[in-house]
C-alpha cells in the first residue's frame, strides 16, 4: 500500500476519533417550566433518565419569593410529612439552608448513579406571605448536561491505537517534517550584570583608519633548473644470465704480539713433520707455547730475533 493512501487512512481515523469524542460531549437535555398570574398551585417538572456524571442546573426567575428544591427519583419512594415537605435525604439541592429561596434562584447538582431528578417550585412555608402562588409570575429553565461514556471511550480507544501505530511506522497526522530543525550550537550566556550597579558605558568604536596603498610587487628572479635526475639504466632482461660480483677477500690485520712472544706468521710454508726431533743439548732457558696447536716449544738460546719452528704442527715464527 502507498505511503499516501496509509496516511490517508490514519487521518481518517483520528478524524472519527475526535467525532466520537465530541458527540459524546455533545450531549445534554432542556426542559422549561413557566407560570402566568393568575394560576393556582405548586409547579413541578420531572425529567428523563439522566445517566451517571451527568450534571442538572436548574435557574429560576420569579416576581416574588419562591422555593425552588430539585429532588431524585430514585428506588426510594418520596414521602409527604403533615407539614407538606419531604424527607431531606431525597433533597438533591435547594430549600432555605441552600439557598433556594429568592426571586432569582440558580442550583447545580450531580449524582453518580443513573436516576431521574423533578424540579419543585412552591410558595415559602415557613414565613409569612402577603401574596398567594396565583399571584406569583416564574419560569424554571433546567439544563441537563449528560455525557455518553461509551462514545467517550470508543473516540480515546480510536485515537491513542490510531497514534501509536503511525508513531512506529513513522507517519504522523501532517507527515514528515519539511524544514528540519538545524542542529545550531548552543550560545553560552554572558555573564551576568550585578543588580544595583549602573551600566558601565562603553567606548565608542575607534574611527576607521585609512587604508595604506598596497606595496608595489617584489620581482624576484625566476628559480634556478633543476640538472635533470640520472637516467635509469633498463631492466635486465628475465632469462638472462646474471652475473655476481664478489668483492675480493682481504685478509685481516695481523693481531700485535705480546712482548716476549713470538710474531708467527699468518699463513705459514707447510713444513713436513720431522720423524725424529733433533737432540738440543742442555736445559731449556724459556718455554713458549704454539698458537696454533698449543705444543710447549723449548728455548735454548738468547739469540734474538730467532726462527722458532713448532715440532708439532710445524708452523714458523719469529721470536724477538
Amino acid at each position: 500500500m502507498k505511503t499516501r493512501t496509509v496516511r490517508l487512512l490514519h487521518n481518517v481515523v483520528i478524524f472519527f476519533g475526535f467525532a466520537f469524542l465530541l458527540w459524546g460531549l455533545a450531549q445534554w437535555q432542556t426542559y422549561k417550566l413557566t407560570k402566568e398570574t393568575g394560576v393556582d398551585g405548586t409547579g413541578m417538572l420531572v425529567t428523563e433518565e439522566v445517566p451517571p456524571g451527568g450534571i442538572i442546573t436548574v435557574t429560576s426567575s420569579s416576581s416574588e419569593k419562591m422555593d425552588v428544591r430539585i429532588v431524585k427519583m430514585d428506588s426510594r419512594v418520596i414521602a409527604l410529612t403533615p407539614n407538606n415537605t419531604y424527607y431531606d435525604s431525597h433533597l438533591a439541592r435547594g430549600g432555605r439552608d441552600d439557598g433556594g429561596v429568592g426571586k432569582g434562584v440558580s442550583l447545580t447538582t450531580s449524582s453518580l448513579t443513573q436516576t431521574r431528578y423533578m424540579v419543585l417550585i412552591q410558595a415559602p412555608r415557613d414565613e409569612t406571605l402577603t401574596y398567594s402562588e396565583a399571584d406569583v409570575k416564574y419560569t424554571v429553565e433546567v439544563f441537563i448536561w449528560a455525557p455518553n461514556f461509551l462514545l467517550l471511550i470508543a473516540g480515546i480507544v480510536l485515537v491513542a491505537c490510531t497514534m501509536t501505530v503511525g508513531t512506529v511506522m513513522g507517519i504522523g497526522i501532517f507527515g514528515p517534517p519539511r524544514w528540519p530543525p538545524a542542529t545550531a550550537p548552543a550560545q553560552k550566556p554572558g555573564p551576568a550584570e550585578p543588580r544595583g550597579v549602573p551600566p558601565v558605558e562603553r567606548a565608542p568604536p575607534p574611527a576607521p583608519v585609512a587604508a595604506e596603498p598596497p606595496p608595489p610587487p617584489v620581482i624576484t628572479a625566476p628559480p634556478a633548473r633543476r640538472a635533470p635526475p640520472p637516467a635509469v639504466p633498463p631492466p635486465e632482461a628475465p632469462f638472462e644470465p646474471r652475473y655476481e660480483v664478489r668483492a675480493e677477500e682481504v685478509a685481516p690485520p695481523p693481531m700485535p704480539a705480546r712482548r716476549g712472544e713470538p710474531l708467527w706468521d699468518m699463513a705459514p710454508a707447510p713444513v713436513p713433520k720431522p720423524s725424529v726431533a733433533p737432540a738440543q743439548p742442555g736445559t731449556p732457558l724459556k718455554k713458549i707455547k704454539c698458537s696454533a696447536c698449543g705444543s710447549i716449544i723449548p728455548i735454548y738460546t738468547n739469540e734474538r730475533p730467532l726462527r722458532v719452528t713448532c715440532p708439532m704442527c710445524g708452523r714458523q715464527g719469529t721470536l724477538r
